[in-house]
């Protein structure tokens, strides 16, 4: 990202999410609700997250953090400036 980031562009893009997602995680999108993590972690709406899942476990790890961000054991991350910072990355990329 070249340009700068500032809270007003952060915070713009994070009250758009809150209207509908720019981005849901396709796995979790296709996913059946009684099987996607609740409460909903930031993960969920993030374009740093990669979820991955097999059989008996679901996992999201975070291309920023490179660290497992959820794996239904510990809590789940509920905001995240990464995350935000991901979407406006997103918006300016689909508004260029």
């Amino acid at each position: 990202m070249n340009d700068q980031i500032t809270a007003e562009s952060v915070q713009q893009a994070s009250d758009q999410d809150k209207e509908e997602p720019l981005y849901i995680s396709p796995i979790l999108h296709e996913m059946d609700a009684k099987h996607q993590p609740n409460p909903s972690p930031a993960c969920e709406t993030c374009p740093a997250s990669m979820w991955f899942s097999t059989k008996e476990v679901l996992k999201c790890f975070c291309t920023r953090m490179h660290v497992i961000t959820w794996d239904g054991e510990q809590p789940p991350i509920m905001t995240c400036d990464g995350r935000e910072l991901a979407l406006l990355a997103l918006k300016q990329a689909l508004d260029a």
